[in-house]
């Protein structure tokens, strides 16, 4: 189309009466093109003699159009204004009679004409039609759709708006597995026309199903109409399961070691625990690789060798196809021991912080094998150097306080497995050991410094710290470097031109773990006083009076040499100043008695 626009325009370039006929020619392209992108939005559509009869809505790409069909008799067309792109067609004939109408759109301005077919037939037969066979218990509702077919197996473009019967047949745990949930009350958008029939008491083309119990059911459904009454009801076979998973869902375990399994439910955005054994489900697993209590829900491993474990709904008959949850056994000779210092992963400690001691067993592949209760693994260690305040029975996990500062050895041994409280040996027990470094406990002198704010000038206080405990050397940071900042030696520059605090921290630098914390703050002042000095003097001799700064906490300031004062001597002819300086936390006024006055 482009190279014959292109075409004609180069022909009729320079021409005696060019503009006209390049016009006309324009306008014939142009009429073609608008031909070619108009058009309805289905070339055919097959509605149902109905005592309801369904509505259906056809449009046309665009521009204005006014509707016709040859058949008004057999199709009503509703279109709301003269001049529209869409419009509502329906059937309104009685007759039964299959027949073909054609329905006409004329573009007002282009006299372009449009046409659609629509064929006129009885329903034949009916379908359901859903996502899902298989529903999860106490799960959001599932949407159920009816559709309609005429003798040839060809689907009805619509049955919306037309009455349907809908039932739950009982299967053999019964009908009450399933019941119909209202559009009112549902998730879902719902649609007018289903509303509509349900106010009245009717049902439509489309309901709502909820499982309620596990189990087998049908949904039935049938036409309720008067001009199609012997179209044989349509039905399908339903599940109900509960949304479930085995924990745990893969799990490693030695010849003779115990798991007792457990299960989740999903609903709606829940998880929740579901006890086992359960009266609804039972275990089932391969005999030779493992077998069951179905009291305790616990199984005990027999032979090397894997498997699934399935969880099976007893309201489920023996030839209906579910998907049925499963988790993955192995069971598994054990190969090493690995043994961890928690929380850190790391065998540097403190004296008087609690950490934990965990031992794990792996096979020769390197999977973690699952901690049964029934296990037997020991801990060989030196008390004196810490205790151990909790434990778990199987050996497996321990709470420890170091006491004593130094290096200890600990070493993890398995034994083999408790089997009806016999120990069942293994050949030759497998074990792991590790180091303890054990230091004393760090602190940061000083621990807590209080410095006042100086909007003014912002002056800088200089700070050494010192670190007790742990081991050399250290990393030394600041949580807030307005505050205060501090160098790899310990040096502290605080700043005192903002409100607010800072941790100053000091860690091992090879168990960053391990560190001691201060805290910096910059606050406002809030008094001023002398404190307690003598308050008698010999002529010609030295006064000391010693002047604190105080904040919020009516505690008097780590620093505050940096601080502007002004002194006033109320009579200069008894004291004189001598000098000012200041001792970290308090200024000191000097002042010399030069004569004798009684105030």
């Amino acid at each position: 189309m482009t190279s014959y626009f292109q075409y004609i325009t180069r022909k009729m370039a320079g021409s005696p009466g060019s503009d006209k006929i390049f016009l006309h020619g324009f306008s014939i392209i142009l009429a073609v093109i608008v031909a070619e992108s108009a058009r309805l939005n289905v070339p055919r559509v097959l509605l149902p003699f109905s005592d309801t009869p369904p509505k259906y809505l056809l449009s046309a790409d665009g521009g204005c159009y006014k509707w016709s069909s040859n058949r008004p008799d057999i199709i009503n067309i509703k279109q709301t204004s003269e001049c529209s792109s869409t419009v509502w067609i329906s059937v309104v004939s009685r007759s039964g009679q299959k027949g073909s109408v054609g329905v006409l759109a004329e573009d007002t301005d282009s006299g372009l004409v449009l046409r659609a077919d629509v064929i006129v037939d009885k329903i034949h037969s009916l379908k359901i039609v859903t996502k899902t066979h298989e529903l999860y218990k106490e799960e959001t509702p599932e949407k159920f759709e009816v559709r309609a077919y005429d003798e040839q197996g060809n689907e009805f473009s619509t049955v919306e708006g037309m009455v349907f019967k809908w039932n739950i047949e009982a299967g053999r745990t019964g009908a009450e597995i399933l019941r119909f949930i209202p559009w009112a009350d549902s998730p879902y958008n719902t649609e007018t026309v289903l509303e509509t029939l349900e106010a009245e008491g009717k049902q439509g083309n489309k309901v709502l199903l909820e499982g309620i119990k596990t189990g087998s059911a049908k949904v039935t459904v049938k036409l309720v109409d008067t001009l199609n009454p012997a179209v044989p009801a349509t039905s399908e076979s339903l599940m109900v399961v509960a949304n479930l998973f085995l924990v745990p869902a893969v799990a490693y375990i030695l010849p003779g070691a115990q798991l007792k399994y457990a299960a989740n439910q999903f609903r709606g955005s829940r998880v929740l625990q579901v006890a086992l054994p359960s009266a609804h489900h039972i275990l089932a697993v391969n005999q030779d690789l493992a077998s069951l209590n179905q009291q305790t829900a616990t199984l005990t491993g027999l032979n090397i060798g894997n498997g699934q474990v399935e969880l099976l709904d007893q309201n489920v008959d023996a030839g209906e196809i579910v998907k049925t949850p499963t988790a993955d056994l192995f069971v598994v000779s054990p190969a090493r021991l690995e043994i961890s210092c928690l929380p850190f992963k790391s065998w540097s400690v403190l004296v008087g912080h609690p950490y934990q001691l965990q031992v794990d067993i792996f096979d020769k592949d390197g999977n973690k094998v699952f901690l049964s209760d029934n296990i037997v693994i020991d801990l060989v260690y030196d008390q004196s150097y810490f205790k151990i305040t909790n434990s778990v029975d199987n050996g497996t996990f321990h709470d420890i306080v170091p006491g004593l500062a130094g290096q200890t050895e600990v070493t993890a041994i398995l034994r083999g497995v408790n089997v009806d409280g016999k120990l069942v040996p293994l050949t030759a027990p497998i074990s792991a050991s590790g180091t303890l470094e054990i230091f004393d406990g760090m602190t940061l002198d000083p621990a807590h410094v209080v410095i006042p704010w100086d909007p003014t000038k912002g002056a800088s206080y200089s700070m050494q710290y010192k670190v007790k405990g742990g081991s050399a050397p250290y990393i030394w940071a600041s949580s807030n470097n307005k505050i205060g900042t501090v160098s790899q030696l310990g040096v502290g520059s605080l700043l005192s031109s903002s409100i607010g605090d800072s941790k100053i921290s000091a860690a091992m630098t090879r168990a960053p773990h391990n560190k001691a914390q201060g805290t910096v703050s910059v606050e406002p002042a809030v008094s001023l006083s002398f404190l307690d000095s003598e308050l008698e003097f010999l002529v010609g001799s030295e006064i000391v009076l010693p002047v604190g700064l105080f904040h919020s906490n009516k505690q008097i300031f780590t620093r505050c040499d940096k601080v502007p004062y002004s002194i006033n001597v109320s009579d200069s002819t008894v004291f004189s100043t001598q000098l000012q300086s200041s001792v970290s936390s308090v200024y000191i006024i000097y002042l010399d008695v030069t004569r004798f006055r009684i105030l």
